[in-house]
């Protein structure tokens, strides 16, 4: 089983995931017009296979689990802020020209008796399942904030085929599965805790939550372990997407960037709430929030500004920043150009116009996005 990363030949910064393992070839690349996927048309065959664009992808509601992500912050997790006195890294790396890393980080990923048989039901055909999913987070992680995620090498001894023998009880709820993962890995798969820097468990669908990451489970940390991804879905790069990509970063200390989900409310992060509605970045309840506050989800899977703030503080400068594996690079960080002074302000009901401009050194294409950062209440759309 191998992983690959692509780059398109005639513009290297157009990338992409690609696994290749016994069950078929699983990719994400990234185009000007948003993510494209490609599957195998089934799992367990690998002969024939699907590729489809991410913005064509529907989803039947009434196949869509009826709870989103069970994360509920504790009272410390809400009153830690990043500092007021802190410069964002947006800011600093204004300048240009710093050495781009790296950060790797060991994953211990297990999954119940459950999750197995839907994939195959054996340790090769669940263990491809793994590679799979991994290759297809990077591809988020690696563009979005320099983060990769490595699967363990005795990955074989996390996987579980047998409901009736795994060691974990009621697979179907998220929230009960997650005192139990630390055992799967460390007690009955013997795996010693020094030996990776997060752990995580896959399960068929749940009947409580989407996933979840326990309260105050963090990367490097006590209940580092203490992760799941319910698949209500089959289709692989769905689950990626929707759901292992949100609960991984809550696992690196980063918050829901909604602003209004009824319903949700002891979920809602104040202090990162800055997408309106339901939001549409990928820690956002994006179309789950009813019809007065759902925003859709557009091609590609991002995290919004702030998010990225939360990541990479956590990463670089606190907790997150002691168990990583640093690995150099050769590219460095473009230099943003901000055509404006000290002062400048646009005056009220005035038409203006947003353009970017930065340079690169390794003339690599650059993208852009724009994103207001403007906190409040909770509220209905318009």
């Amino acid at each position: 089983m191998r992983s690959y990363r692509l780059f398109a030949v005639d513009d290297p910064s157009l990338t992409g995931r690609l696994a290749v393992t016994p069950q078929g070839c699983t990719a994400v690349y990234g185009t000007q017009a948003g993510d494209v996927y490609l599957e195998p048309y089934q799992w367990g065959q690998h002969a024939y296979h699907i590729a489809y664009a991410a913005a064509d992808m529907y989803l039947d509601p009434d196949l869509l689990p009826a709870t989103s992500c069970g994360y509920v912050p504790t009272p410390e997790e809400l009153e830690q802020t990043i500092p007021a006195n802190r410069v964002p890294q947006a800011v600093a790396f204004r300048g240009g020209g710093q050495p781009a890393y790296i950060r790797n980080y060991f994953l211990a990923l297990t999954c119940t008796g459950e999750y197995a048989q839907r994939k195959g039901g054996t340790v090769e055909s669940v263990l491809a399942s793994f590679v799979s999913a991994v290759s297809l987070a990077n591809e988020i992680f690696e563009r979005e904030v320099g983060v990769r995620v490595t699967l363990i090498e005795r990955e074989e001894d996390l996987i579980y085929l047998d409901p009736e023998t795994d060691p974990f009880q009621n697979a179907d709820q998220g929230l009960e599965l997650l005192s139990q993962v630390r055992n799967a890995i460390v007690g009955r798969g013997g795996v010693p805790s020094g030996s990776y820097d997060m752990g995580h468990v896959f399960t068929a669908g749940c009947s409580d939550v989407g996933g979840v990451v326990g309260g105050g489970a963090r990367v490097c940390g006590p209940g580092k372990e203490r992760a799941v991804t319910c698949h209500y879905s089959n289709n692989l790069a769905v689950i990626v997407r929707n759901v292992m990509a949100h609960e991984v970063a809550h696992h690196f200390s980063v918050s829901h960037s909604w602003n209004n989900c009824p319903g949700n409310d002891g979920q809602r992060a104040g202090n990162a709430a800055y997408e309106p509605g339901s939001g549409s970045t990928i820690m956002s309840y994006s179309g789950a929030c009813g019809a007065a506050n759902n925003v859709p989800a557009g091609g590609i899977s991002y995290y919004h500004g702030y998010s990225l703030e939360q990541f990479m503080y956590f990463t670089r400068e606190v907790s997150g920043a002691t168990c990583a594996t640093v690995i150099e690079t050769e590219n460095t960080e473009p230099v943003v150009e901000l055509p404006y002074t000290d002062g400048f302000y646009i005056p009220i009901e005035t038409p203006f116009e947003l353009e970017a401009s930065a340079t690169d050194a390794e003339q690599d294409r650059l993208t852009y996005c724009w994103e207001q950062l403007d906190l409040g209440p909770p509220a209905p759309l318009g």
